[in-house]
């Protein structure tokens, strides 16, 4: 009976973990001790894949909030075109609204490009692309991944 009992223990505590780090996840503001916590994803992909994985492996696509933190990106996109988390020119792929705004001249434009990249061989300014282009991208957060043990 008593290893039956050690193996509810164990779900529960897991189970504790689990949501307990879910709702951290979901409610991650993108820094560490104050310092936006950005990731270069390790492919180039359509907006909608790139965010998929940013999901699945941190918390989201890059969410801007600054020049400082479009700066730090700056460095991250070594001068690249990036995926960054803007949808439709002014929700965050986190579901906030925007307040930090660089467009790059002309832009957004009246096309039909929904998702935003940020093109850092023009000082980081932001264009609406065509969603199903492949670009490399920015996630922001943690990884998923975690470890823990048990002593007994």
């Amino acid at each position: 009976m008593g290893g039956v009992n050690y193996l509810v223990v164990m779900h529960f505590i897991y189970f504790l973990m689990l949501h307990y780090w879910l709702f951290f996840a979901k409610t991650f503001t993108g820094t560490v001790n104050g310092t936006a916590s950005f990731v270069v994803g390790d492919a180039t992909l359509n907006w909608t894949e790139a965010q998929k994985y940013c999901r699945q492996n941190f918390v989201d696509l890059a969410s801007i909030w600054s020049q400082t933190e479009n700066d730090v990106i700056n460095k991250l996109a070594n001068g690249s075109c990036v995926w960054i988390g803007l949808y439709r020119h002014k929700v965050w792929s986190d579901g906030s609204n925007t307040v930090f705004k660089h467009w790059a001249e002309n832009q957004p434009d009246q096309g039909d490009q929904k998702c935003i990249a940020a093109s850092f061989s023009d000082s980081g300014r932001w264009s609406d692309e065509t969603c199903s282009q492949s670009f490399p991208f920015i996630c922001y957060g943690p990884s998923t991944a975690f470890t823990f043990s048990f002593e007994y």
